[in-house]
């Protein structure tokens, strides 16, 4: 049930189309009329003030005028570029594009040039078929669906760019070289020898663009700005030194607006007893790309100079003062025995675990197939659901839209997984939560790790003589990232970091 801005009310049927009652009285249209096959589940009124159906199996239908006696009712479908006929909820932006939820995700259909664009699971909207829509105060869409909630900011569409320019006719010394019918858009000649040096080119636009203008320049020519806007569609340059050239073409608005450059490159080859220079340049770059070599492999010496210094403190400080404490601990073991030796020997096989674990972390390091963010991901994911069931508590970790295959510089997983690592303890052990939930997703251009316990909250301040939080912030920091902690109804741990060569991104 519906009442639009005129104060009619609407009814839609399960299967016969749709009532409206106004002046005490009900008017059915049925399909017979263009309403849309199925049931409605849905009517929205535009701000221009038509009237739209959801179909729950015939598509979209447009009701222009809403107020009159004979409706005159426009329906789009799958044949009209929806994605799907089964139409679930319909929203509208602030420049009146209406937007159809449906199993297949979201279908922008703009009123004015029936143009539609869909949205998917691709483009960010959460997967599942979209179940309700709205749009909030500020021009804000939000589509609701089984999997989730989805947000999106309207934009603008760009302005229509001219048709593109093609490359029609080419002519060198006079001699015409051969183009396809209807031209092409990139054209590269064979090197030419330094006589032939008079290039000839003809262009257009597509046969619909009306008279264009056109706009030209050549790389390597005498000047290399644009042109000032022409209707002519030819052009001659004479008389070129031997060189490089790459000319550009293209169709022009004549406001700041310009389509797809069509190009020709071709190579003037230089005399005989020029060609010293080109010599000389191939030494140069020589010079240029051993010297490039020599930096790279200084750089790699260093690479692994430092990796081996840090495994080596990594192997003193964590693995062997682990099994010093083991030596300790089983002398202890030995000497009291009953009660004591138990619970030195539950200690000794907790060291045991972080020596394992310790181990794991050098093996990742050294290990070039351990550089992805699958694996990382798989680690978190052994080590949270180990930890929290020991615990009895309920966990769950997602990692939808990471890049599992993209190559990772080892020290940021290492240090990516050491957060956690330490989030998910604190949690563990400090919090008396029975849920936890753990993410890793990328939103915008950020990569961001969430820890969420349902326990009994925590502000991140840190606790005097504890250094846990501290290193926490420090290894954010190497990461170019921040780490941030928020208390409600539990703790939730939110760890951002930038998507760029810094974090660690392998090109």
């Amino acid at each position: 049930m519906f009442e639009d801005r005129g104060g009619q009310i609407w009814l839609g049927m399960h299967r016969t189309g749709i009532a409206r009652y106004r002046g005490g009285r009900f008017q059915v249209f049925t399909p017979q009329d263009g309403v849309p096959f199925g049931g409605i589940r849905q009517f929205y009124q535009g701000a221009d003030g038509r009237l739209w159906l959801a179909s729950t199996s015939g598509g979209l239908g447009e009701i222009e005028d809403p107020a009159s006696d004979r409706l005159q009712i426009k329906v789009f479908t799958t044949a009209d570029g929806l994605s799907s006929d089964e139409i679930q909820t319909i929203t509208e932006d602030q420049w009146g594009r209406i937007y159809a939820g449906t199993g297949l995700g979201v279908d922008r259909l703009d009123p004015r040039t029936r143009s539609v664009r869909h949205f998917t699971a691709a483009d960010g909207l959460a997967p599942g078929e979209i179940e309700d829509s709205v749009r909030d105060r500020n021009g804000v869409l939000w589509f609701g669906s089984l999997t989730g909630l989805s947000r999106l900011v309207p934009q603008q569409d760009p302005p229509a760019l001219p048709a593109p320019a093609r490359i029609t006719g080419l002519r060198v010394d006079g001699q015409p070289r051969d183009i396809d019918d209807g031209g092409v858009t990139r054209i590269a000649l064979a090197d030419l020898t330094p006589g032939q040096n008079n290039i000839e080119i003809d262009f257009a636009s597509s046969p619909w663009a009306g008279q264009a203008a056109f706009e030209y320049h050549m790389d390597g020519g005498p000047g290399s700005a644009w042109s000032s806007p022409t209707a002519l569609r030819t052009v001659l340059f004479s008389n070129l030194r031997d060189g490089r050239y790459r000319f550009l073409v293209r169709s022009t608005t004549g406001a700041g607006v310009a389509g797809e450059p069509a190009e020709v490159t071709f190579h003037i080859l230089p005399p005989l007893w020029e060609r010293w220079w080109f010599l000389t340049g191939v030494a140069l770059i020589l010079i240029v790309a051993g010297r490039s070599a020599y930096q790279y492999r200084v750089s790699h010496l260093l690479a692994i100079e430092r990796m081996r210094t840090r495994i080596a403190c990594d192997i003193h400080d964590d693995v062997g003062s682990a099994i010093s404490k083991i030596v300790i601990m089983s002398d202890v073991a030995q000497r009291r025995g009953g009660d004591a030796a138990i619970g030195a020997l539950a200690q000794i096989a907790a060291t045991s675990r972080e020596v394992l674990d310790g181990i794991g972390h050098l093996v990742a390091a050294i290990n070039p197939s351990t550089d992805r963010y699958e694996d990382v991901v798989c680690r978190m994911r052994e080590f949270g659901t180990q930890i929290f069931e020991a615990r009895d508590v309920q966990f769950e970790f997602d990692a939808t839209g990471v890049p599992l295959q993209r190559k990772v510089k080892p020290e940021v997983l290492r240090h990516l997984y050491l957060i956690f690592k330490e989030i998910v303890s604190n949690a563990a052990k400090h919090s008396g939560c029975t849920r936890a939930r753990g993410s890793l997703h990328v939103e915008r251009s950020d990569l961001v790790l969430e820890i969420a316990d349902n326990g009994t909250g925590f502000d991140g301040t840190p606790k005097p003589g504890r250094n846990g939080i501290s290193n926490l912030k420090q290894r954010a920091a190497v990461l170019n990232g921040s780490i941030v902690w928020t208390h409600g109804s539990g703790t939730t741990v939110t760890l951002r970091i930038p998507l760029h060569d810094s974090a660690g991104w392998h090109r």
